[in-house]
């Protein structure tokens, strides 16, 4: 994918939330939920975003395509700067960047049938007559295993895998270029997981899709993904290609994660990492390096300077002391 232009380009974005004060003269804090974050997606990619679960992983999703608005940094998304300004979030993100949510039970509307649901991004953004938005209702549904008469069908009347499968048919309703897949298949039993997987890679061929897929679960991670990007504590560790950092990962906290995989293509004779104490708070985060009170390999200097985000080898960066 050299020679693949980059669709999307992530720069330094930042995201904090205001936290509430104890006292009223208390010195204003902020949870660093995404604390400068760099990366690049190239067109027709899938990028793996994995971590523990409060990381950030998900506020970064929806930073990305505006659902959340971004603190600082920039979005480059097609070579145009969308990280800030409504009308641009109009006329480029809503049509070009959709979402599928984790959990299929609570985004689409109980109360409003299937055909409904579908036809309200087409309505919203005025897009064909009553007519040529039923086609496209129908030619979604289609492409994503249901007939016709499901449009007449309500949410309850659905199993949780079909249910997800009419969340990735709206995200699919505007053609747009890039998708948040934000663990979409966390929610569903092992056996639909599959199917909705295999769904999705048919679509990104026959749509010429890139995602960006956030989940915690390293084998579909590697199912799924070109490469993959490691996140601790609001920041991007490790990023390589699948191969590569399921290989051969560098950073402590990577190798402790795949090392939990009970069946990758990492050599299952290395021994479990255990990590030791929980994912300190974005609240306060610890100096240095933010992943040093629970390395195993943590050095003085660890402590008292945040690492260099480098390059190691060809497209394999990481945010290490261990590396220089």
């Amino acid at each position: 994918m050299e020679n693949i232009k980059n669709l999307l380009e992530v720069k330094n974005l930042k995201k904090y939330f205001p936290a509430k004060r104890k006292k009223i003269r208390e010195k204003k804090r902020y949870v660093k939920a995404v604390d400068g974050i760099s990366f690049t997606i190239k067109e027709g990619e899938t990028l793996g975003l994995v971590g523990e679960s409060g990381c950030g992983k998900s506020t970064a999703g929806q930073a990305l395509i505006r659902l959340i608005e971004p603190t600082s940094g920039e979005i480059i998304f097609n070579d145009k700067n969308i990280t800030y300004g409504k009308k641009i979030l109009k006329d480029l993100v809503r049509k070009e960047m959709q979402i599928i949510f984790q959990d299929p039970y609570s985004t689409l509307n109980p109360r409003k049938k299937i055909g409904w649901t579908l036809r309200e991004p087409l309505v919203i953004n005025k897009v064909g007559t009553l007519k040529e938005q039923n086609k496209k209702i129908d030619e979604m549904l289609d492409v994503v295993g249901f007939d016709s008469t499901y449009r007449k069908r309500y949410p309850h009347e659905l199993s949780g895998g079909q249910r997800q499968r009419i969340g990735i048919a709206r995200a699919l309703m505007l053609n747009p270029q890039f998708i948040v897949a934000d663990e979409p298949v966390s929610a569903l039993d092992v056996s639909v997981q599959s199917q909705v997987l295999n769904l999705m890679k048919d679509l990104q061929t026959k749509f010429d899709l890139t995602y960006l897929f956030i989940s915690h679960d390293l084998n579909v991670v590697e199912y799924l993904s070109d490469r993959v990007a490691v996140m601790y504590l609001g920041k991007i560790i490790e990023i390589s290609d699948v191969d590569e950092i399921y290989r051969k990962p560098l950073h402590p906290y990577t190798q402790s994660l795949l090392s939990s995989i009970p069946s990758t293509k990492v050599d299952n004779e290395k021994e479990r990492i255990i990590l030791e104490g929980d994912v300190p708070s974005p609240l306060n985060p610890p100096s240095g390096c933010s992943f040093h009170p629970r390395c195993p390999q943590a050095m003085d200097i660890c402590s008292k300077k945040e690492p260099i985000y480098r390059e190691i080898s060809k497209d394999h960066k990481v945010s290490c002391h261990l590396y220089k």
